[in-house]
């Protein structure tokens, strides 16, 4: 809902104000929709509620930005309802396919009320209609008078919880209770048993399945969840790495952990949701504890400080420290902002790190995108774990294995890779050619490093590494460039290299990027001409100076 508020007023030029009373707007419906049908009945036929209401939200939202008149607001929300989807099949399998429900539920909101603004009818009946209603067909029971109770005297906004963990919200009060207990001295060695009493909804979809193998399948998780907060102390994105979930410590207490449901916690779901824990120690003695509310609920609302910490840590992915700072300020004001902060479209690239062409570039202080590339000589890796090998990443963006000087290069890095490794940097040549053309030309002179193969230009164009549209214009201009150039031309000569294939873009100019562990660009450099690149010793005077 927000999602498609969000992408609306931007389109649509309107200001914070009025999206602030979209979201509001949308926050409404949605949640009304949502207490007109049987929620629990509807989680246990496999229905996800969030693609079924969350079109809702997204198609009123977007017709209050819009200023539509009842009758069009009316036909977009019966075409909504009628593209609401969404099933808990991916669970058993740990597929990825949950953050497809949001997303096709804000992307069908939007598109019915451009449907609805030309004209096309939807159903006014869509949720009670006999024969094919929304509501009579996701849930046992339905309670139309729900959706006006109150209507204009108390906002649905204002009874939100906020989730404190990135993982199932099934998973948070057994989360709170494993926190609160280790806060009371408990040592993860003491557990021998863990028993987590709850709501049978809660063990249906949190509470049944076999230790993870994935993140997906830990975030739900009761067993994995609890089990790493007591061993951890928290729950956070890093609690969902795979070298965290490969714990042992984690592992023995999840897999000696029981989840049951009980009535006094299924009575009081959904009002209410929450748990007890209760832990045997090795030593028979046994210590408990109860949530009732949990953390981020009405009951218990976290602080501003942990709502923005909380923001600063999912952003860190996709933005620098400096300008996700920029846009909280600026979301936190936003109701006095002519129009909403720009993510990365074409006309002002002012926070998104992520660029394309024609947009900012790379620079110091942004989040490097992470790439699954292929490498020459192991299988396929995800940059951002790349750069978790080594205090320092330089990823040195050159032509193709054929180019005689990009040859040159390559041969230079690995002569003196020593010295990269003894300052804890590793190095990533970044190549148009394929695998198969590297690993023949490197057969008689295996490098000590590693090739990422880019053969349709991904990385290319991603980071905006541009070619000239004619070899003039890739050949320096200045004096010094001139004189770099014939001094690598000389090498080239000296070493007897030889041009093999043509590969990529002949007109290509390099760039290279300094990334450190956790992503972050310390330099970013992008060639003006052929030669416009570092020998290999003032790349290391440079990696000295970092």
């Amino acid at each position: 809902m927000v999602t498609a508020a969000w992408t609306a007023a931007q389109a649509l030029g309107k200001d914070g104000k009025k999206f602030l009373e979209a979201v509001v707007a949308g926050y409404e419906v949605m949640a009304r929709v949502g207490m007109a049908m049987d929620v629990s009945s509807n989680r246990r036929r496999g229905w996800h509620t969030t693609g079924i209401i969350g079109t809702f939200g997204a198609a009123a939202a977007v017709a209050r930005l819009m200023d539509l008149d009842a009758k069009t607001t009316l036909n977009a929300l019966g075409m909504a309802g009628t593209q609401s989807s969404g099933l808990w099949a991916f669970l058993a399998e740990g597929s990825t396919c949950k953050k497809l429900h949001p997303a096709r539920a804000a992307a069908n909101g939007l598109d019915a009320v451009i449907l609805a603004m030309g004209g096309m009818t939807g159903p006014e009946h869509i949720l009670d209609a006999a024969d094919g209603g929304l509501l009579r067909a996701v849930s046992d029971s339905l309670d139309m008078s729900r959706l006006t109770e109150g209507l204009g005297e108390s906002y649905a906004i204002l009874s939100m919880d906020k989730k404190p963990y990135p993982c199932c919200r099934t998973t948070h009060h057994a989360i709170d209770s494993a926190i609160a207990l280790k806060k009371q001295g408990l040592c993860p060695e003491e557990i021998e048993k863990v028993l987590v009493e709850t709501y049978d909804i809660g063990v249906l979809q949190c509470g049944s399945a076999p230790y993870p193998k994935s993140a997906v399948e830990a975030k739900f998780s009761i067993q994995y969840t609890s089990a790493a907060a007591f061993v951890r102390g928290s729950v956070g994105l890093d609690e969902f790495k795979k070298e965290v979930i490969e714990d042992p410590q984690i592992r023995r207490i999840a897999e000696n952990t029981e989840v049951r449901a009980i009535p006094l916690f299924t009575e009081r779901y959904p009002k209410r949701w929450g748990s007890r824990t209760t832990v045997t120690k090795k030593d028979g003695s046994e210590v408990s504890w109860q949530t009732d509310d949990m953390s981020g609920s009405v009951a218990r609302p976290l602080t501003p400080e942990q709502e923005t910490e909380k923001f600063m840590s999912l952003g860190s992915a996709a933005f620098g420290r400096e300008k996700l700072e920029e846009l909280c300020r600026d979301i936190l004001m936003i109701e006095t902002l002519d129009r909403l902060p720009d993510l990365g479209g074409p006309q002002n690239d002012r926070y998104c790190s992520t660029r394309r062409k024609n947009m900012t570039r790379i620079q110091k202080g942004d989040k490097m995108p992470n790439f699954n590339v292929k490498l020459a000589f192991k299988d396929n890796y995800d940059t951002d774990e790349l750069v978790k090998g080594a205090k320092h990443t330089i990823f040195w963006v050159l032509r193709y294995m054929g180019c005689t000087t990009c040859q040159l290069d390559i041969l230079d890095i690995a002569d003196n890779y020593q010295k990269f490794k003894d300052i804890d940097t590793q190095v990533f040549v970044v190549l148009q050619s394929p695998a198969e053309t590297i690993e023949e030309q490197t057969a008689n002179n295996r490098l000590p490093y590693d090739v990422i193969c880019d053969p349709d230009q991904a990385i290319y164009k991603e980071l905006d590494i541009r070619a000239t549209a004619t070899k003039e214009e890739r050949q320096p201009k200045t004096e010094e460039g001139k004189a770099r150039q014939a001094f690598k031309k000389s090498r080239v000569a000296e070493k007897g290299l030889t041009h093999g294939k043509y590969e990529g873009n002949e007109q290509q100019l390099p760039a290279y990027f300094i990334v450190n562990p956790e992503g972050i660009v310390e330099k970013a450099h992008y060639a003006e001409h052929a030669v416009d690149m570092p020998f290999v010793d003032e790349m290391l005077e440079i990696m000295e100076n970092l």
